[in-house]
């Protein structure tokens, strides 16, 4: 079963504000790892640390950087932001977010393609849903390995290459 949820109840947001549009981590949780359901030691990390617009989402082994780390902004109706702690950028799906889309980094504009829903799942990993097109982050060919790209692919349930766990990550 698998239920909306707000990340609010369970801390995983930073609060945006028209005074201050800059997502800020909670000082004691720098960020989150979103690390895939297909093997928990791979998460989503920018591609070499980048810190330029398009650098690439794919999956790698845990290593506690700044480039896999995430703050997730609730900007209300149950849409996110998903902002890399490393570059400052936020998580972007490439033209309108259609199933075979890539995702990448970009400075936040507020476009659709910009913006996530997190959809809980009983085992406590999540869905995530992108608000341009209904499409879910995915990870390629359910491959997990360091450099598999993370991209878009409609929903398709019981595919653990779109549930995702949040954890806290106290970066290096």
């Amino acid at each position: 079963t698998q239920t909306d949820t707000s990340l609010a109840s369970t801390g995983y947001l930073a609060e945006e504000s028209a005074s201050q549009p800059t997502p800020v981590p909670q000082p004691d949780l720098p960020g989150y790892r979103l690390a895939t359901k297909l093997n928990t030691n791979y998460v989503l990390d920018i591609v070499g640390g980048s810190l330029s617009n398009g650098a690439n989402l794919q999956l790698n082994t845990n290593n506690n950087s700044a480039s896999q780390g995430f703050i997730l902004t609730d900007i209300g109706g149950g849409n996110y932001r998903i902002t890399n702690c490393n570059s400052g950028l936020d998580l972007t799906a490439e033209g309108t977010g259609a199933s075979g889309s890539n995702v990448y980094q970009w400075e936040y504009s507020g476009l659709d393609t910009q913006l996530w829903n997190f959809i809980e799942n009983a085992d406590g990993s999540y869905l995530i849903m992108n608000k341009a097109s209904g499409c879910y982050l995915d990870v390629n060919n359910a491959w997990a390995n360091d450099g598999t790209n993370v991209g878009m692919f409609v929903r398709n349930d019981g595919y653990d290459a779109q549930n995702w766990f949040i954890q806290a990550a106290y970066l290096a």
